[in-house]
């Protein structure tokens, strides 16, 4: 493994080379320890090692075990490892911060924490490395770093409280995401440890979302126009984690949120709440969207939180405490039960006529007719930013339908698609009873009461208007 240099590259890329560079130095521990195998092996080039144990392995272990110490970091390491982090720090005051350095930051991260996390990380960015772990492994299909070999490599004995804690599932490196601890069933020190590849795709400067979570995410983005984030924005930036914005009909809550964000400081992850709300696991996919949101330094935007309070309240619980900043948009008033710690109460305003015919148009992306006014025609349409976009875009398709002018008609339609879906599942379709042939009375009326109204009972009963008429024959009434 070589490092990658600006010269390589054409471009500066601190980061890889930062990556790289600690990574050449677990490479150098490994090789050492590799060497030191070598000298105690009886047979170092078993195909079938770890599959049986001959007279001279079992020897070998029970007289010398599987000593690592001359694998321990040592003052050429030390060395080496403070010209490798002096570049980092250089390259983060010119306001380039390396991956690396982030993620041991936004995560907490110790010294031990990164080096374990490089241990099982280098497979992924070198595949001789398999075979390495293999052989000091003792075992040719175990081509992971095992926990134990992990801690030997940083020097550590496997009987350190400290050191064996660094891997619980309470500690960042696992609680966060990070390394993944395998095979259960194994003895502590015998259970393989894997970097996921999302974090590996991080690290080498890939922000393409994990596939997990991708359909989970909504395209909530700063949109002006909706409202005042200036407050919201100071209340993140100032340290208040959770949010609520409560809104009406065709409010800007998640607009607004992340307007917030972006003035905050931070990325922003939009995440579609009823989606989540259809997901069998939710639990797992809450877990994956907060590594996503730390790896790239965002905040979340969920909403809206109506589709989890009736059959799931305690997903809502778990999005509201996760360790990064946290806007939730709905109708609902808050219930002090979704979340551990207090949320700032907002309100979310309406998108206004005006700015409603802005957001069209923006969307639209085409010059508009000049007789066309949008403003009017959006005004009875109480629609969210989003629904707005979404409107305009099948506006655009049904203009291009008809022949490419864009007609008023085009505009409704677009509009009253947004809610079409709603309103289908809130009607009840009405068959009536009767048709138009039952609607003739039994004789002729007489001159006299030809122009009176039927008794309530011919109407009802003989006539059998409806479920009431029914329910009056039969005497239910």
């Amino acid at each position: 493994m070589r490092s990658t240099t600006d010269a390589e590259t054409e471009t500066p890329n601190p980061s890889l080379r930062h990556l790289l560079d600690r990574a050449i130095l677990v490479e150098q521990r490994i090789r050492r320890a590799v060497h030191a195998r070598q000298l105690t092996d009886p047979n170092p080039d078993d195909a079938f090692r770890g599959l049986y144990l001959s007279d001279e392995t079992i020897h070998r272990l029970l007289d010398a075990g599987r000593s690592l110490d001359s694998a321990a970091p040592d003052d050429t390491d030390a060395a080496l490892l403070a010209e490798t982090e002096a570049r980092a720090d250089a390259a983060a005051r010119t306001g380039r911060p390396t991956r690396l350095s982030a993620l041991a930051h936004e995560f907490g991260l110790s010294a031990l924490d990164v080096e374990i996390l490089l241990i099982a990380l280098i497979p992924d960015l070198d595949d001789r490395f398999e075979r390495f772990y293999g052989y000091l492994n003792d075992d040719v299909t175990r081509r992971r770093p095992s926990i134990g070999l992990a801690l030997g490599l940083c020097g550590l004995s496997a009987a350190e409280a400290a050191a064996r804690a660094g891997l619980s599932p309470q500690a960042p490196l696992r609680a966060g995401g990070l390394l993944l601890v395998e095979e259960p069933d194994r003895p502590f020190l015998a259970r393989a440890l894997r970097v996921p590849d999302r974090v590996t795709a991080h690290l080498l400067g890939d922000d393409t979302p994990d596939p997990r979570i991708v359909d989970l995410l909504a395209p909530w983005q700063d949109v002006s126009g909706v409202g005042d984030p200036a407050p919201l924005a100071r209340a993140l930036a100032s340290g208040d984690p959770l949010a609520y914005l409560r809104e009406d009909q065709g409010g800007a809550g998640t607009a607004l949120g992340a307007s917030a964000l972006a003035r905050a400081g931070h990325g922003v992850l939009g995440l579609d709440l009823e989606r989540l709300a259809r997901d069998p696991h939710p639990a797992e996919a809450v877990r994956i969207l907060s590594r996503e949101a730390r790896l790239t330094s965002s905040g979340l935007v969920c909403g809206p939180i109506d589709a989890l309070i009736r059959d799931k309240p305690e997903v809502i619980r778990l999005v509201a405490d996760t360790p990064l900043p946290v806007v939730l948009v709905g109708r609902a008033p808050w219930d002090a039960a979704w979340s551990s710690r207090p949320p700032l109460l907002l309100h979310a305003p309406r998108v206004e006529p005006p700015a409603r015919a802005a957001l069209w148009s923006d969307a639209y992306g085409a010059p508009l007719p000049a007789d066309l006014d949008l403003t009017r025609l959006l005004s009875p349409f109480l629609l969210t930013p989003d629904q707005i976009t979404r409107a305009a875009r099948g506006a655009a398709q049904s203009a291009a339908l008809d022949g490419g002018t864009l007609h008023p008609d085009h505009i409704r339609a677009g509009a009253r698609a947004q809610n079409a879906a709603g309103l289908d599942r809130l009607a009840r379709r009405i068959e009536p009873a009767v048709g138009w042939s039952d609607l003739v009375l039994p004789r002729a009326p007489s001159p006299s009461s030809a122009n009176s109204p039927p008794a309530p009972a011919t109407a009802t009963g003989s006539w059998a208007n409806g479920a009431c008429g029914r329910a009056v024959a039969g005497g239910a009434a």
